[in-house]
């Protein structure tokens, strides 16, 4: 589900090539964040995931949660609040999609 939401964005956004390109990525990791910073679960999805401790895990979580909130501060639109949805590096995408009830579903 997360994959095909993604993939019909980035379509959108992007040339066919670059599409094609990136639908190549397999994600790495799932992590979900309640509303208030606590993480709820997180799971590797494939075995090139780096192997991450429990205690870096709920640093992530809270520290991911914090930057989201600033972000949605920050938006220069004042009608949009949605916080971080993607962040893209090199050879790393980042999705995040927010709940009405405030938890937060990250892909990596």
């Amino acid at each position: 589900l997360f994959g095909s939401l993604y993939f019909s964005w980035y379509q959108k956004e992007h040339s066919e090539s670059e599409s094609i390109h990136r639908i190549q990525m397999a994600f790495l990791h799932l992590f979900i964040v309640n509303k208030s910073g606590g993480l709820i679960h997180h799971r590797s999805l494939s075995p090139r995931a780096p192997q991450i401790g429990t205690n870096e895990w709920l640093r992530i979580g809270s520290t991911f949660h914090s930057l989201h909130a600033i972000a949605a501060e920050a938006s220069p639109l004042k009608t949009i609040e949605d916080g971080i949805e993607v962040i893209e590096g090199k050879g790393i995408i980042l999705c995040c999609f927010q709940t009405r009830t405030g938890i937060k579903f990250v892909l990596t």
